[in-house]
């Protein structure tokens, strides 16, 4: 079993659909995603500060986060 991540996050992008990429890493997954759909790359989000990347039609929305235990909340990036 696989054990569930001590935080909450919720990632989407404006317009969502778009690829995410955590610390410049492609997780091959796409907006809008959560901590249960990361599961597979919950290494990549450990505590502490992360740059959080969408990209989509060559369109790029980023922001720094830091992730903490508990409800990280929505992080909603528009793609410019």
């Amino acid at each position: 079993m696989t054990p569930q991540p001590k935080f909450k996050i919720y990632i989407d992008s404006l317009p969502s659909g778009a690829k995410l990429f955590i610390d410049g890493i492609y997780t091959h997954h796409l907006t809008p995603s959560n901590e249960k759909e990361l599961k597979d790359v919950m290494g990549l989000l450990a505590p502490g500060a992360h740059k959080i990347m969408a990209t989509k039609a060559g369109r790029v929305g980023e922001q720094e986060i830091t992730i903490t235990e508990g409800d990280n909340g929505k992080i909603t990036l528009e793609l410019k």
